[in-house]
């Protein structure tokens, strides 16, 4: 079965590929995507990848709603405190549920941070 390469060289006994491009920079790389990547990276015209935009979008989409439902969940936490004092994160903080509730949101911004589009 021939490859994607053997299928763009002119003939084996040729030493260039179709634009100019030296066939010894895609020789001794074994069959399939090894090869594939070798020949992409043989002209920058060749390495075109999906950017899967979509599902980038869903994915922060999926996180926005993970975050507002943590936001809820702590507006409902600090409802709950009568006294304004028990209201605010600190050292020592007796509201067990808010603490672990606030390092669940921390872990989920920084993770959201990382995907977000600059």
């Amino acid at each position: 079965m021939s490859s994607i390469i053997d299928m763009t060289r002119l003939s084996k006994s040729e030493e260039t590929l179709g634009n100019g491009i030296s066939d010894t920079r895609i020789k001794g790389y074994p069959k399939g995507y090894p090869e594939l990547a070798a020949f992409m990276e043989s002209d920058p015209g060749f390495g075109i990848l999906r950017r899967f935009n979509h599902l980038h979008l869903r994915n922060l989409l999926y996180m926005q709603e993970e975050l507002t439902s943590m936001d809820r969940r702590l507006y409902e936490i600090d409802a709950s405190e009568t006294d304004e004092l028990n209201n605010m994160t600190r050292p020592g903080d007796e509201n067990v549920d808010r603490k672990v509730l606030m390092t669940e949101i921390r872990v989920k911004l920084r993770e959201y941070g990382t995907v977000l589009p600059r």
